[in-house]
């Protein structure tokens, strides 16, 4: 434990993975890169993988926050991908970049997979706010792509476990603001279609900035259309409660296993987690 704490320590500091960057994609303005951890051990069979996404409004963040959720991940045998993608602070993108960015992400990843020695059909698509926004979006918004990929891969994952997402993107949700008369193309909610990979969203019933009851909309819209999709409420809790309390100091530990300990419990009964 203690020699995890001082490498987590590490890596906070530097704001970055402790592995080398691969690049999964080159935009106009600069290379995109993603961070993949994978289990020390060998195994004989290819691994599931889960692909997290940063929050911060589609305006900022870091592929740190996820850090100490990878590495639990990589312990649990699952390949570990943290991805960067476009944000308007860093390269004066809007949200549909930021979309076009994790689908591309999500077909870099299964195109890759035999290299990665990863099961192509044991993807999982992860992130919270903004983050799970994009992540959602690889299974939802079909028609934004980026037009220099490879549209023939599949982009879909195999399951989403999200944390306080935005799924709303009108004047009922979050971001109708900042991205404008389009909102609505990039509404999770309003494009809920059959055929949705198994899901699970942690939400606080408190939040100010995703009203739960966007996410109890989605849900009720999922199951309507015949898919799975689990809300685990924590009441009282306020927006970004999930976070490790190595990245928000002021986060709960006490929050953080036990939701660790739910996605675990999901992921085992879809066959997606296993000790490496």
């Amino acid at each position: 434990m203690r020699k995890l704490i001082v490498l987590l320590s590490a890596a906070f500091a530097l704001a970055t993975p402790p592995v080398p960057p691969t690049v999964y994609k080159q935009t106009p303005a600069r290379a995109l890169n993603l961070y993949i951890m994978s289990p020390a051990a060998a195994s004989a069979r290819p691994r599931p993988a889960i692909v997290f996404f940063f929050g911060g409004g589609w305006v900022g963040g870091s592929t740190d926050q996820f850090l100490e959720q990878a590495q639990h991940f990589v312990d649990r045998g699952l390949v570990s991908i943290l991805v960067d993608y476009r944000v308007q602070s860093r390269d004066h993108s809007t949200p549909f970049d930021s979309v076009q960015d994790a689908r591309s992400a999500l077909r870099w990843v299964r195109s890759h997979a035999a290299e990665l020695r990863i099961d192509p059909a044991k993807i999982i698509a992860s992130g919270g706010s903004a983050g799970g926004h994009v992540a959602g979006a690889t299974a939802i918004l079909d028609n934004i792509n980026d037009p220099n990929d490879n549209l023939s891969v599949s982009p879909v994952p195999n399951a989403l476990v999200l944390f306080n997402p935005v799924l709303d993107t009108t004047e009922t949700g979050y971001g109708a603001k900042l991205i404008g008369k389009d909102a609505i193309q990039l509404s999770l909610t309003h494009h809920i279609k059959p055929g949705l990979p198994p899901i699970i969203i942690f939400h606080g019933t408190a939040d100010h900035t995703v009203p739960f009851a966007n996410v109890t909309e989605f849900a009720r819209r999922v199951k309507e259309a015949g898919g799975d999709c689990q809300v685990v409420p924590f009441e009282g809790a306020q927006h970004g409660f999930f976070n490790s309390p190595r990245f928000r100091k002021t986060a709960s530990s006490d929050t953080y296993e036990k939701i660790i300990a739910d996605v675990d419990r999901f992921l085992a009964g879809l066959g997606f987690e296993r000790k490496p």
